[in-house]
C-alpha cells in the first residue's frame, strides 16, 4: 500500500510533456482512417440480412398456413358450436313468445356472438410458460445391476425424462 502511495507521488510531480500541432492532425486523420475500415462490407451483411429474411418469411407462411387451417376447418366442420347460454336464452324466449321468435333470436345473438369473437386478437403465446413445461423433472430408471456397466456414478445417459403424458391422452 505504500507503494501505491508512493507512485501516485510521482505521478503528481510530472508535468505533461506539450504535443507537436500537427501531432493533433495525424491522430484525428488516423481515427477518422479506422472509422472509415470499420465499415462492415456488404458481402459480410448478406448473410444476417438472409437469416432476418428467412425468419420474417417463416413468420409470414406460419400466419398463412394457420389462416388456410381455419378456413379448411370451417369448411369441414363448418361454423363453431353456439354456446349453450344462447341456446337458453333462446329457448327462454320461445317459452314466452313462438318457437319462430325464439329460432329468430338465437341465430341473432350467435352472429353477434361470432363477430364478437371474430374481433377479439388471438391469445398470445405465454413462452414462459412454455420454457415451464419443458422443464421436465428427471426419473431415473438405472438399475443398480448396470451400475457396474457405465462405470461414472455421475452418467445420466440411460436416464428418461418423465414427460407427464400417461394420464393426458387417454382414449
Amino acid at each position: 500500500m505504500n507503494d501505491g502511495n508512493q507512485i501516485e507521488q510521482r505521478l503528481r510531480g510530472l508535468t505533461a510533456r506539450q504535443t507537436e500541432p500537427e501531432m493533433r492532425g495525424q491522430v484525428l486523420a488516423a481515427v477518422g482512417r479506422e472509422l472509415a475500415a470499420a465499415r462492415v462490407p456488404r458481402w459480410r451483411r448478406r448473410p444476417g440480412l438472409a437469416v432476418a429474411a428467412s425468419l420474417l418469411l417463416g413468420v409470414v407462411l406460419n400466419v398463412w398456413v394457420n389462416k388456410a387451417a381455419d378456413r379448411r376447418m370451417a369448411r369441414l366442420y363448418g361454423p363453431p358450436p353456439v354456446p349453450r347460454r344462447i341456446v337458453d336464452v333462446a329457448e327462454a324466449v320461445a317459452s314466452v313468445t313462438d318457437a319462430e321468435t325464439g329460432r329468430r333470436f338465437e341465430r341473432q345473438l350467435a352472429a353477434a356472438w361470432r363477430s364478437h369473437v371474430a374481433r377479439l386478437p388471438q391469445r398470445p403465446i405465454d413462452y414462459s410458460q412454455f420454457l415451464r413445461e419443458l422443464e421436465l423433472p428427471r426419473k431415473e430408471t438405472r438399475h443398480e445391476d448396470s451400475q457396474s456397466d457405465r462405470g461414472d456414478p455421475g452418467d445420466t445417459s440411460d436416464c428418461q425424462w418423465d414427460l407427464g403424458l400417461d394420464d393426458r391422452f387417454a382414449a
